[in-house]
């Protein structure tokens, strides 16, 4: 999947557009306990109030190469762009996910930021993908990313509440979170 180009169709007529979806793997990640301290896990990440895990309100950030996005995104008109990922443990069914709004150029070793949650989404059991719409809304993510953002926020949940683990970077390319555009 990651950094290929799938043809979706070929639209005739009008000035010889195509229609493509391009695919961007997710280049890094990195897990924060309850006070924003790094947990150096880069394989998965979690949201929210996992109390076994004694990490607090946990919250994450995905790094993406927001430059390719950037450059293979001029000129072009976005239909749909979302945010893919593989949630493999659960502490209720179904479970949420908040994403935040767009972080910055690289990850941080430090994340506390405010709750601004992007958007959210359900699955309904474990071992499922997933995904939430960034393209559209108030403040889109694809938005922040074409600004100059590579990072996405997964911040806190609202009182600790959904405590959900994702795959993350480290754990396998086929788990590994990623955007669809």
């Amino acid at each position: 999947r990651a950094g290929s180009w799938l043809r979706l169709s070929e639209l005739g007529g009008g000035k010889g557009g195509k229609t493509l979806t391009r695919v961007y793997a997710c280049t890094g990640s990195r897990s924060f306990n309850g006070s924003g301290a790094n947990i150096g896990d880069s394989n998965n990440v979690h949201q929210g109030d996992w109390p076994a895990r004694g990490q607090g309100n946990e919250r994450a950030q995905l790094l993406f190469p927001g430059a390719s996005i950037r450059s293979d995104l001029t000129n072009a008109t976005v239909r749909t762009a979302r945010l893919w990922l593989y949630c493999y443990e659960a502490e209720n069914a179904p479970t949420g996910f908040f994403v935040g709004i767009g972080e910055g150029a690289a990850l941080t070793t430090t994340y506390d930021p405010a709750f601004h949650p992007y958007g959210t989404t359900e699955w309904t059991t474990v071992g499922q993908w997933g995904y939430v719409d960034i393209a559209y809304g108030n403040h889109t993510l694809l938005g922040y990313i074409l600004a100059g953002s590579n990072v996405i926020g997964m911040p806190w949940t609202p009182g600790g509440t959904y405590a959900t683990g994702y795959r993350g970077y480290g754990f396998s390319a086929a788990l590994r979170p990623y955007m669809e555009i």
